[in-house]
């Protein structure tokens, strides 16, 4: 019998690919769009420069773990179907596999692997089919009691009734298994109607016919064998490890931000995770996986209780993974187009390999220009221009003739105090972190573990005055009787005799803080996106006022520092209406940090930002900075002038 292929349009195929593209960038644009509207590149890029470094290497044995897991199970189907590739090649393709899964739309891509198996290690279309086919139905299986598991404990959460996800996990658990054990008479019913139409239409379709049989014939000795429980537990351990790494991966990204594996409570987390693998398994899911996974993150994790970082884990996340499988899946793709993985027809499998490499850098490229595109068009929009670099002074004797007082400031892990003039600082405690100038100058109070402790100026009579779970910074009362500081999402008073303690806030990251002399204007650094949050303390308004940080208030509470232009401003704004009114600028060469007004308008005090990070005085009127320290690991000043 003569087999005649199907002939296509090309122009309609022409067409069919433009329109796919036109709203996979759609999406693509408008998710990104939205994202960054709420988060900055700069938040993006911070969060994974500043990821845990252990725990982004445990993310990676896991990933190539789970790779391996995978290779085992798509071996024992291929060895009963009297095929044995090298492992080496096999978990190769496996890697490629994973890379086209996640660059081409609805996991289409993870049909590469029959290809690539059949064409260049040469195993049978029917035992690839086979092993491809039975693998799939093993992972949705292994998910559902997973997910089920998982949605019940988060149900509380997101209000949604036990009994909707036990009906929804129960009908495609049934669904799945059912067509798991129909699978071979599926298959037969499918081979019949596929032979009537072979012969109705005069011989088209044989060859799709031939390698229906083959399958059918591979999956129904796969049955006959009894590997349907090892590919079920090797199925339930490629998930774990799968959403394992990729949990490890969400902790090494926010560890930093402080956020611990309690607060990232394992089952909410992995409903946030199959919602945006789900999500990047429709048809039109973005360019090049980018788009509507992230966009799937961000709803479901802030639904979660993650509002704060739902937005930027999204975009860190998925470009964390994205990059690390398309470099991984590249590297074996070009590994196997060597010429000692030839086989049969390999010829033809070198010269797609090298079509499918550019095609990807391409594709690659483009994502990668929109996503950075959307991104910096609307980091410039929150954007300050930088006046021009302020004069630096070297000498901090030089301050000496300007000014008098004292700074104290983080360094070698306790409190240091440096008296303007001196030439080296003295250490006042020797553990703690965030001091602060009570507003006499007499005291300061810092941060030691879980206590928020006061001390005197010498460092004298230090005492805890309270405890707290997550205490982070600190501010005094202008009465001088209370001390103000964060815990996680909340802020509270306490006062130094007796310990009465009052909430001012809550319901966010926050992460700076500090009040005005006048006791009504409170401002505080809350993150993602990060921004000043304004709180009047008298009328109890509260109002977001810019996108930034460093966040402090000057004496009389009328300006607000705020730190902008990739760290190399400090603009001033505006209390009532949140308009920059002034700005500062870095020392020439110079990025800086976490500024914080002193006790007199015209002086801040900050520090440099990278590798060396020492103390820096500056005075507003005339933009001029003076180093103030030399060694390298200061953080968080607090100037005190002498009046």
């Amino acid at each position: 019998m003569e087999t005649r292929p199907i002939e296509s349009d090309p122009k309609r195929e022409r067409l069919r690919r433009i329109v796919y593209l036109g709203f996979s960038l759609v999406l693509t644009v408008a998710v990104f769009a939205y994202l960054f509207s709420h988060i900055s590149l700069r938040d993006v890029i911070d969060l994974i420069l500043h990821s845990n470094r252990k725990s982004l290497a445990l993310f990676v044995v896991l990933s190539l773990l789970m790779s391996g897991m995978r290779t085992w199970r798509y071996k024992i189907v291929l060895k009963v179907s009297g095929h044995c590739p090298s492992s080496v090649a096999l978990y190769l393709v496996v890697l490629v596999r994973n890379f086209f899964s996640d660059l081409l739309p609805a996991r289409l891509g993870t049909l590469i692997y029959v290809y690539v198996v059949t064409h260049r290690l040469g195993v049978p279309f029917g035992a690839a089919a086979a092993s491809f086919a039975l693998s799939f139905l093993f992972d949705i299986i292994a998910l559902v009691p997973m997910l089920l598991l998982a949605g019940l404990c988060s149900a509380a959460v997101v209000e949604v009734p036990a009994w909707l996800l036990l009906g929804g996990g129960g009908v495609v658990a049934v669904v799945a298994i059912g067509f798991l054990f129909a699978l071979v008479p599926l298959l037969g019913v499918g081979r019949r109607l596929l032979g009537w139409v072979v012969t109705a239409s005069g011989g088209r379709g044989a060859r799709l016919l031939e390698m229906w049989t083959k399958a059918e014939v591979e999956i129904r000795r796969a049955r006959a064998a009894g590997l349907y429980l090892p590919l079920l537990l090797l199925s339930v351990g490629v998930r774990f490890l799968k959403y394992s790494s990729l949990y490890v991966l969400l902790y090494a990204l926010v560890a930093p931000l402080g956020y611990t594996v309690a607060q990232l409570s394992v089952p909410k987390v992995f409903v946030g995770l199959c919602a945006s693998e789900m999500a990047a398994s429709l048809p039109i899911s973005g360019i090049a996986g980018f788009g509507a996974y992230e966009g799937a993150w961000a709803l479901v994790f802030g639904l979660l209780g993650f509002e704060s970082i739902a937005e930027v884990t999204g975009v860190s996340h998925h470009l964390v993974t994205q990059v690390y499988g398309y470099g991984i899946g590249i590297a074996a793709l070009l590994v196997l187009l060597l010429p000692f993985f030839n086989v049969k027809e390999s010829r033809s499998l070198h010269v797609a390999g090298r079509s499918i490499v550019k095609r990807l850098a391409a594709a690659g490229v483009l994502s990668i220009l929109v996503a950075l595109g959307g991104a910096w068009w609307f980091s410039q929009r929150q954007g300050a221009k930088a006046p021009p670099d302020g004069a630096l002074e070297l000498s901090a004797a030089a301050l000496a003739t300007v000014l008098q007082g004292a700074v104290v400031y983080e360094h070698a892990g306790g409190i240091y105090r440096t008296t303007i003039g001196e030439a080296s600082g003295r250490c006042l405690a020797e553990q703690g972190r965030y001091p602060r100038w009570s507003p006499d100058g007499s005291r300061i109070v810092f941060v030691r573990a879980t206590d928020v402790v006061c001390m005197d100026s010498d460092g004298a009579n230090a005492r805890p005055i309270a405890g707290a779970e997550q205490p982070r910074a600190v501010a005094w009362h202008p009465n001088g009787n209370s001390v103000l500081f964060t815990d996680g999402d909340t802020i509270v008073s306490a006062a130094l005799q007796g310990g009465a303690r009052s909430v001012i806030a809550k319901g966010y990251d926050f992460r700076e803080l500090d009040i005005a002399a006048d006791g009504r204007h409170l401002i505080t650094t809350v993150l993602h996106p990060t921004r000043l949050r304004a709180y009047d303390l008298e009328t109890g308004e509260v109002r977001d006022l810019a996108r930034g940080c460093s966040g402090s208030l000057s004496p009389d509470g009328e300006r607000v520092s705020n730190n902008l232009g990739r760290h190399k401003t400090m603009a001033i704004l505006a209390w009532k209406s949140g308009e920059q009114v002034a700005a500062i600028s870095a020392p020439e060469g110079q990025r800086f940090d976490n500024q914080f007004w002193s006790n007199h308008p015209d002086w801040v005090a900050s520090r440099t930002e990278g590798k060396h990070a020492d103390i820096f005085i500056h005075r507003l009127s005339d933009n001029r900075a003076f180093l103030l320290t030399a060694y390298g690991d200061c953080d968080r000043p607090d100037l005190y002038i002498s009046q």
